[in-house]
């Protein structure tokens, strides 16, 4: 063996051990900033601006009959920020004041109105033109409204479904963005190049899309241009310009195949009739994330009462509980929660293996993104489980076990499992 040879192979090695001792010195500095965010902190951060977002689309929505179906909710994502999921918002319609009278119009979401209530500038055997409209924006609506008895039909031409959805769309981008540049910055913890996203609209899987039209969108703004607009750098125009809005119609019902058909499966492994420990009877709601990976949630259950109702702490009329996944049932609750405890080990590493199992379906993430499960947990209160459990893998991480480069035992390690509160 040559000292020219012995010269260039000391010189790779000592490129290698520089190589790996940089990149241990990155992952401990990345592991460094991730233990800096005081994760306590940081959930009351968000349930506070949770509070605020729901309270500006509730004020936006004075003078409209509105239902929603959840509240708000926020979710830290470590390396890239806080995303809100706001539901769809149910809106029934306009109400406008008759003028002179105690009545008012319901103007539904396809243009169908009905007056309701008591006028007394009509009686029951006039009718009369009437004029409403709240505002030029709006645009002046015109009618007649008839005495039938139990209130008064009145037709207004100027009104469409289109129309409609389209002003409260403009009209909910507008409190995304003043939410955004007047209270992202009580999120105190975030990095100036991470990002608050706000997603409207729906998120459960979809076993097929759904052809109806909605006014679902993103928008988000990095944490560095909430900071300049709250330091006088960028006025609300420019931050609005540099605010990023994604247009999610038909893309929230139409992710990647992949992305649904491992949501789906994940779903059907811990359906009561095949999984043996905990179990989940609703849809798993998707949120994919450009940048970062895809978000599945979902709630786990562990009861079943006798009208075949599922919940987190189902008894039975006679104060015993069941237990489909494990067969029992007349149970008392310390055998219930006895049970619920000594399953959640054996949860963990089930899950943890069906994901390995069936994630080697997913083909669409990019190598830097992630996989997530969001996990609310049965009820158990006193047992000492957590609250929520999330999983966590590198894409890259999965592909890399689907190609034979890693071993499955090196992907089990790198699996991230957070445990979120005790109940």
């Amino acid at each position: 063996m040559s000292d020219n040879f012995l010269k260039i192979n000391t010189k790779k090695m000592k490129y290698i051990l520089n190589t790996f001792l940089i990149a241990v010195i990155l992952c401990n500095s990345q592991m460094a900033i991730a233990q800096d965010v005081d994760m306590e902190r940081m959930r009351r951060d968000i349930s506070v601006t949770e509070n605020i977002l729901m309270t500006l689309i509730e004020e936006s929505l004075d003078g409209q009959e509105h239902l929603y179906m959840n509240s708000v909710k926020g979710q830290y994502l470590e390396g890239f920020g806080v995303m809100f999921t706001v539901p769809e918002v149910k809106v029934f319609g306009f109400r406008l004041n008759l003028p002179n009278s105690d009545s008012f119009i319901r103007i539904n979401e396809d243009g169908e109105t009905r007056a309701v209530g008591i006028a007394t500038s009509i009686s029951e055997d006039d009718s009369e033109e009437i004029e409403g409209g709240e505002s030029d924006e709006k645009g002046k609506v015109y009618g007649v409204a008839r005495n039938s008895g139990n209130g008064f039909r009145v037709v207004v031409p100027s009104l469409n479904k289109d129309s409609i959805r389209a002003e409260q769309t403009e009209q909910m981008k507008e409190v995304i963005f003043m939410f955004l540049k007047d209270y992202g910055h009580l999120i105190s913890q975030l990095s100036p190049d991470n990002k608050i996203l706000v997603k409207t609209g729906d998120t459960r899987t979809r076993w097929f899309s759904s052809n109806r039209p909605g006014n679902e969108f993103s928008v988000q703004a990095t944490v560095a241009d909430i900071q300049d607009f709250q330091n006088g750098k960028l006025s609300a125009k420019a931050f609005e310009e540099k605010a990023e809005i994604i247009d999610e119609n038909n893309k929230s019902h139409n992710y990647a195949v992949d992305i649904v058909v491992f949501g789906n499966a994940m779903q059907t492994i811990y359906d009561a009739t095949n999984s043996d420990t905990y179990f989940t009877n609703s849809d798993i709601e998707i949120s994919k994330i450009d940048g970062y990976g895809v978000i599945y949630k979902m709630n786990v259950y562990s009861s079943r009462n006798s009208r075949n109702d599922w919940s987190r702490d189902a008894v039975i009329i006679d104060g015993t509980y069941s237990m489909p996944t494990i067969d029992k049932s007349g149970i008392s609750k310390e055998e219930r929660n006895k049970e619920v405890t000594n399953l959640y080990p054996k949860f963990i590493e089930s899950f943890k293996q069906n994901l390995l199992d069936y994630s080697s379906t997913l083909k669409s993430l990019g190598t830097d993104e992630f996989v997530v499960f969001k996990i609310k947990l049965t009820e158990c209160k006193g047992c000492g489980i957590p609250e929520f459990a999330n999983f966590k893998i590198a894409y890259s991480t999965l592909l890399a076990l689907k190609q034979n480069k890693i071993s499955r035992k090196e992907v089990m390690e790198l699996l991230e499992v957070e445990e979120i509160g005790k109940q």
